[in-house]
């Protein structure tokens, strides 16, 4: 088996859940119980109501292209798997996320277009 290079995540107490929902593959977001957003990316208030009432639920990992870039020449060591599509995706529960989709390597990427479940994976550490 090959060496694995990318960065490693290191929890914070508030981004734990987040982490542990990904290494059973499931994406999970904060939802805040007062205005009724999702939170994207873990934080311990409500960015658009500043509430504390935040819990995490289960959310479908499907949305939308919003942008993309082909990466054609990686930054670091880690990341010399290119070329790479890095793509920011609108999920239908609202937030933004940064999403690598690495068998894409260009082709086929229109914005708006519906892309399929998101899901987050952890390495064994």
């Amino acid at each position: 088996m090959s060496e694995y290079l990318k960065p490693l995540p290191k929890p914070s107490p508030t981004s734990r859940p987040y982490w542990e929902a990904a290494r059973r593959h499931e994406l999970q977001l904060q939802h805040c119980g007062a205005c009724s957003k999702y939170i994207y990316y873990p934080r311990p208030r409500c960015p658009n109501c500043m509430s504390d009432n935040l819990k995490w639920e289960r959310v479908s990992g499907r949305g939308k292209l919003y942008s993309y870039t082909v990466v054609r020449r990686a930054s670091t060591r880690s990341f010399a798997d290119a070329p790479y599509v890095l793509a920011i995706v609108e999920l239908d529960e609202g937030p933004h996320m940064k999403r690598w989709m690495a068998r894409a390597k260009g082709r086929g990427a229109r914005i708006l277009k519906r892309t399929s479940h998101i899901t987050v994976t952890v390495a064994d550490e």
